[in-house]
């Protein structure tokens, strides 16, 4: 029986360090996409919202990091008390309820804040609730299994370590926790300097910033566009041109999904047509991008249809498979899957497939292509931030300082 509360236990510290290190990687990467456990709906990402807030980190130390060493301890004196069994299955059981009690007590904290923020990270409260599943198990383990004045002689007799036997078990615990704390401290900072998170990387990132702020802005009144993401009352708009099937546009909408979460309300992107296909852009010597036409054309009516920003999510989740030989067939089981997910009526669709078999071009995207010429656009994505223009895709880290400066008050 005593056996069964450890195995659980052990369960619940594997399932917490495999919870932290996804969190942490997401910390260093918000903008790769990882299925539901990345706990996204739709553009945006609470969990990614919060893992960039200044919360996310203790005394620069992502809190994913001390989630991971907490669970690696436990998960190694649950081993150790198993193993050694006699005084040490109350003395290690004893050690994992303060050091879960300390969790909880982060967690509430941790919890408070996700309420100020209005963050709510699934992937956070899953880790809390495994927080609390281990305090109850560790709870019944002492009320059915040892009696308190067991507990007190245990202690009695362990310290100080006189055996050669307690001695190595502190040594090896000493140890243990010293190198654990290392390898994960190290690990931290290996995936920090592989995300771009380093000196050197910063340096460049000012660097670029500061020449971006050299360019004088350009005043330009864009046309209208039904390509939007976040609300009209935003402080900072921000203007895109693009092909949708353009790879460096791909790139781009994964950079926008992060910062869509992190500035929630503050910014609003504006899309503007520009498909590299010369079926439909008469400023196109060649086709870059075959049928990126119809894949405007499918965009342009979702948003006519009312339902641009769900149909924008699902054309990109499966961009690596409509990226090649796109066709009317893809774009329609876009539709399908966004019908599926946002209850889009069955009128709407059928709209939606007339339109798009309609020889009738959606007037806003030649609208958007003459603008593009207007502004001498040769490429996609071209993004105007307060009227200064970047051609391609620039780090993420430098949209996301740009945005911190336009947004100070």
């Amino acid at each position: 029986t005593m056996r069964k509360y450890i195995n659980l236990i052990l369960v619940l510290a594997i399932a917490g360090t495999v919870i932290s290190s996804i969190l942490l990687f997401q910390h260093y990467f918000p903008e790769t996409d990882i299925g539901f456990l990345s706990c996204s709906n739709g553009m945006i990402n609470r969990c990614v919202a919060l893992s960039s807030s200044p919360y996310s980190t203790i005394m620069n130390i992502p809190v994913a990091s001390f989630g991971i060493l907490l669970y690696l301890l436990i998960a190694f004196m649950t081993l150790i008390a198993d193993y050694a069994k006699g005084a040490y299955y109350i003395l290690i059981p004893g050690a994992t309820f303060i050091l879960i009690s300390f969790a909880l007590i982060s967690n509430l904290i941790l919890g408070i804040i996700m309420i100020y923020t209005g963050h709510f990270c699934t992937l956070c409260i899953s880790t809390y609730i495994i927080n609390i599943a281990i305090l109850i198990l560790l709870v019944f383990y002492f009320k059915n299994h040892t009696k308190k004045e067991d507990v007190l002689t245990s202690i009695k007799n362990f310290f100080p370590p006189q055996s050669s036997d307690k001695k190595a078990f502190s040594a090896l615990a000493f140890i243990s926790v010293f190198f654990l704390s290392f390898a994960i401290l190290t690990g931290s900072n290996i995936v920090k300097t592989r995300s771009g998170q380093d000196p050197l990387f910063e340096e460049k990132i000012s660097s670029l910033v500061n020449d971006f702020y050299k360019e004088d802005p350009l005043t330009y009144d864009f046309p209208k566009s039904t390509l939007v993401l976040g609300p009209d009352n935003a402080t900072l708009k921000i203007h895109v041109f693009s092909d949708f099937l353009c790879s460096a546009c791909y790139k781009f909408y994964n950079h926008e999904k992060f910062l869509i979460s992190k500035y929630k309300n503050k910014i609003q992107i504006i899309y503007y047509h520009y498909p590299l296909d010369a079926k439909c852009n008469p400023y196109m010597e060649g086709t870059l991008y075959d049928n990126s036409c119809i894949a405007s054309q499918a965009i342009a009516e979702a948003a006519a249809k009312g339902f641009f920003k769900e149909y924008l999510y699902f054309h990109f989740a499966d961009y690596r498979y409509i990226s090649q030989n796109y066709s009317k067939e893809k774009a329609l089981a876009i539709l399908e899957s966004a019908a599926k997910k946002y209850n889009i009526d069955s009128e709407t669709q059928r709209n939606f497939k007339e339109a798009l078999d309609s020889k009738n071009f959606n007037k806003e995207i030649n609208d958007h292509i003459e603008a593009a010429e207007k502004l001498k656009i040769e490429s996609t994505p071209t993004i105007f931030i307060a009227g200064r223009k970047i051609e391609g895709v620039p780090p993420r880290a430098f949209l996301d300082q740009v945005i911190e400066i336009e947004l100070e008050p």
